[in-house]
């Protein structure tokens, strides 16, 4: 078992998230198959454990069950990918499946993460996670979750979101991804200021005056676009 995971274990809510899903479905971290029985009613599913222990207890017919580290596993040709993600790995699960070409998924994450991820341009919340989610589609929080419904408790509320590729990516090349990763190491400077200290010269174009926190996808690719 993965440090920070607690399983998910009210009834309802995990309904309503197999209700969510259909067709091949790749659920991470099956815990004690809480969910996975509510699964296995909509469609094909594969389950990636990492802990032998509880992977060699799931046994429902149709499932195929893999002991792995999730982020081991191949993300491709599911129409659904879902689960209760440990909390120290979810940022890591996210991105890996917006880069794989699966387009649909259901996670439980906590609910700070949760808000990154919708987070619009000026708000506190706003950050990396946030353009990597936005600028291939949309996220939707659909439930917040107490923490009594978990086992053991945690001291977080948490959330289930709802991810759809939906879109055609803006931010597709190396250089893109440079300058994202450097302005939002310091989110709150000029993005002018910046960037110089990497290495790259700017120019008057008001786009430099802004800062991460406040910058639109469509201006992180105009920025690439003059170097």
């Amino acid at each position: 078992m993965r440090k920070n995971q607690v399983f998910l274990n009210n009834e309802p809510i995990l309904d309503f998230i197999a209700g969510m899903t259909s067709g091949r479905i790749l659920e991470i971290g099956g815990g004690h198959g809480e969910l996975t029985k509510h699964l296995a009613k909509k469609g094909r599913v594969t389950v990636v454990e990492l802990d032998e222990k509880l992977s060699g207890k799931i046994k429902i017919p149709g499932v195929e069950v893999i002991s792995k580290d999730a982020l081991e596993v191949d993300f491709d040709g599911y129409d659904f990918i879902t689960g209760n993600l440990p909390y120290n790995i979810s940022s890591q699960i996210i991105i890996k499946f917006l880069e794989s070409n699966t387009k649909k998924a259901i996670f439980t994450v906590q609910k700070e993460l949760a808000k990154r991820m919708v987070a619009k341009p000026g708000s506190r919340d706003y950050s990396k996670l946030s353009v990597n989610v936005q600028n291939v589609g949309i996220c939707n929080i659909l439930k917040i979750i107490p923490p009594e419904f978990f086992n053991p408790k945690p001291k977080v509320f948490s959330a289930v979101v709802e991810l759809k590729k939906n879109k055609k990516p803006i931010l597709i090349t190396e250089l893109d991804w440079k300058i994202v990763n450097f302005i939002f190491q310091h989110k709150n400077q000029n993005i002018g200021k910046v960037l110089k200290r990497e290495g790259f010269k700017t120019n008057s174009d008001p786009v430099f005056l802004k800062k991460a926190r406040n910058i639109e996808i469509e201006e992180i690719k105009k920025i690439s676009r003059y170097f």
